[in-house]
Protein backbone atom coordinates (compact mmCIF):
# COMPACT_ATOMS: atom_id res chain seq x y z
CA UNK A 1 0.00 0.00 0.00
CA UNK A 2 1.37 2.84 -0.75
CA UNK A 3 1.89 6.35 0.97
CA UNK A 4 -0.70 9.74 0.91
CA UNK A 5 2.82 10.87 0.09
CA UNK A 6 3.85 8.97 -2.00
CA UNK A 7 -0.07 9.20 -4.07
CA UNK A 8 0.43 13.38 -3.62
CA UNK A 9 4.36 13.01 -5.53
CA UNK A 10 2.52 10.81 -8.26
CA UNK A 11 -0.27 13.18 -8.62
CA UNK A 12 2.46 15.87 -9.43
CA UNK A 13 4.13 13.71 -12.40
CA UNK A 14 1.73 14.93 -15.01
CA UNK A 15 1.54 18.21 -13.75
CA UNK A 16 5.56 18.58 -13.93
CA UNK A 17 5.16 17.13 -18.01
CA UNK A 18 3.42 19.63 -18.69
CA UNK A 19 5.36 22.70 -17.25
CA UNK A 20 8.49 20.68 -18.56
CA UNK A 21 7.27 20.45 -22.13
CA UNK A 22 5.90 24.03 -22.12
CA UNK A 23 9.53 24.77 -20.77
CA UNK A 24 11.09 22.97 -23.51
CA UNK A 25 9.04 24.55 -26.26
CA UNK A 26 9.81 27.87 -24.80
CA UNK A 27 13.72 27.15 -25.12
CA UNK A 28 13.14 25.72 -28.49
CA UNK A 29 11.57 29.09 -29.61
CA UNK A 30 13.88 30.97 -27.97
CA UNK A 31 16.62 29.04 -29.53
CA UNK A 32 15.55 29.69 -32.82
CA UNK A 33 15.14 33.48 -32.44
CA UNK A 34 19.15 33.43 -31.59
CA UNK A 35 19.70 31.27 -34.22
CA UNK A 36 17.65 33.90 -36.60
CA UNK A 37 19.56 37.10 -34.44
CA UNK A 38 22.79 35.22 -35.32
CA UNK A 39 22.11 35.15 -38.98
CA UNK A 40 20.85 38.81 -39.14
CA UNK A 41 23.76 39.48 -37.15
CA UNK A 42 26.24 37.96 -39.98
CA UNK A 43 24.40 39.44 -42.66
CA UNK A 44 25.17 43.21 -41.33
CA UNK A 45 29.16 41.93 -40.78
CA UNK A 46 28.58 42.36 -37.07
CA UNK A 47 30.97 39.77 -34.96
CA UNK A 48 28.50 37.10 -33.29
CA UNK A 49 30.84 35.97 -30.99
CA UNK A 50 28.96 36.64 -27.83
CA UNK A 51 25.85 35.65 -29.43
CA UNK A 52 26.63 32.27 -30.78
CA UNK A 53 27.81 31.82 -26.92
CA UNK A 54 24.75 32.47 -25.54
CA UNK A 55 23.61 30.20 -28.29
CA UNK A 56 25.40 27.70 -27.00
CA UNK A 57 24.57 28.20 -23.83
CA UNK A 58 20.31 28.29 -24.56
CA UNK A 59 21.39 24.87 -26.63
CA UNK A 60 23.10 23.31 -23.30
CA UNK A 61 19.99 24.36 -21.22
CA UNK A 62 17.54 22.93 -23.58
CA UNK A 63 19.17 19.71 -23.19
CA UNK A 64 19.09 19.67 -19.80
CA UNK A 65 15.72 20.41 -19.98
CA UNK A 66 15.20 17.30 -22.14
CA UNK A 67 16.82 15.31 -19.51
CA UNK A 68 14.82 16.26 -17.01
CA UNK A 69 11.68 15.70 -18.78
CA UNK A 70 12.52 12.29 -19.79
CA UNK A 71 13.53 11.40 -15.36
CA UNK A 72 9.54 12.70 -14.99
CA UNK A 73 8.64 10.12 -17.57
CA UNK A 74 10.50 7.42 -16.02
CA UNK A 75 8.78 8.10 -12.78
CA UNK A 76 5.60 8.10 -14.50
CA UNK A 77 6.40 4.85 -15.63
CA UNK A 78 7.72 3.79 -12.55
CA UNK A 79 4.67 4.93 -10.49
CA UNK A 80 2.43 3.09 -12.64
Amino acid sequence: MRSSHMRETEDLYPRKLVIADRHIEDGKRLTAEQRLRIMRMQNSGLDTWEAERLLREFEQILLEMSRHRQMIVDRMQGAA
